[in-house]
């Protein structure tokens, strides 16, 4: 959990952490972990293993401690009572588009986070829309059939990496789910590394300035136009077809409007198609693997698994 309260020009938009509630202490009363760089703060150590340097966090302090990101100050907040007291707080009192600058070379100007508190609520609310359980009921089908296609050439026996071989399926997956037929299509193999070196974008750097002449920031922005151009294509092919769209995402994005009666601009479309896709994909394939490496090391819970799956998800089930 981070505040710019000290970040010029960012203090009117975040209260300090002192106003959450009544669950986390006075900022001053906070414990500080000792400052590492008189300019950089803990950001070498944190930078180095962020979860190493914050179990040292919890154990020099607890659950509740405060340290320096480069010129931000920062919270860590562990445990139920303090998550929920973080993601119930108003924007007014914890705003994330202060705690994640990093995004907007990622998502667009005026995109999620980059984009004031009313328009943020707006975007989401067009993409939870498709999430649904009517739109939902429809996907299984859908991702059967996509997950058949990418290890149909696997064979019956072999080895795979768990992470790559994930992040294919879940790309693959939600781009046909969530953007459409046509921009699944157009996702090659070179996708996946499109993605991850958007990904490569999100450092401690970009705290300080986004526009630093990074080799990861350079990957970051080539990845974006380029994602960007497909997306547009497929807009604009869309746009010409006499066929009747199919009744997706996209199509759904770019019949909504504007606050002002406007149809929503192309490229506030495709940043939030971007958004969608990056943060499915991003954290899916973290947990898909995970799931993996649990069943791969506790292998006796796998047939329970499959006959719970074939109980509850088979043709009929209820």
């Amino acid at each position: 959990m981070t505040t710019s309260a000290d970040r010029p020009g960012h203090g009117a938009r975040t209260t300090p952490p002192a106003a959450l509630e009544d669950q986390i202490k006075p900022w001053q009363a906070i414990p500080a972990l000792p400052q590492g760089s008189r300019l950089l703060g803990n950001s070498v150590a944190f930078g180095k293993d962020p979860v190493a340097f914050l179990e040292a966090g919890r154990a020099y302090a607890g659950d509740l401690f405060r340290f320096h990101l480069l010129d931000q100050q920062t919270v860590f907040a562990c445990g139920a009572r303090a998550h929920e007291t973080v993601f119930k707080a108003a924007d007014s009192t914890l705003n994330p588009g202060d705690a994640y600058p990093f995004m907007k070379p990622i998502f667009g100007a005026g995109i999620a986070f980059d984009a004031e508190p009313e328009e943020m609520d707006r975007q989401m609310g067009l993409l939870a829309q498709h999430l649904t359980a009517p739109h939902l009921r429809r996907y299984p089908a859908l991702m059967e059939t996509v997950i058949d296609e990418c290890i149909e050439g696997w064979g019956p026996e072999g080895e795979i990496g768990l992470v790559p071989a994930m992040a294919e399926l879940v790309a693959a997956v939600s781009g046909r789910c969530l953007l459409g037929r046509e921009i699944h299509r157009t996702m090659g193999p070179d996708t996946i590394g499109r993605y991850r070196d958007l990904a490569s974008g999100m450092r401690l750097a970009g705290l300080l300035d986004v526009r630093l002449p990074l080799p990861a920031f350079r990957r970051r922005d080539r990845a974006r136009r380029h994602i960007a151009q497909q997306l547009q294509q497929v807009i604009d092919a869309r746009r010409r077809s006499s066929d009747a769209p199919e009744q997706d995402l996209l199509q759904h994005l770019l019949e909504s409007r504007t606050p002002s009666g406007q149809l929503t601009p192309d490229e506030t479309v495709i940043g939030m198609l971007i958004s969608m896709t990056f943060a499915g994909v991003h954290n899916s394939v973290g947990l898909a693997s995970w799931a993996g490496v649990v069943l791969l090391e506790q292998a006796g819970m796998l047939p329970q698994l499959l006959e719970e799956q074939e109980r509850v998800v088979s043709p009929g089930a209820r």
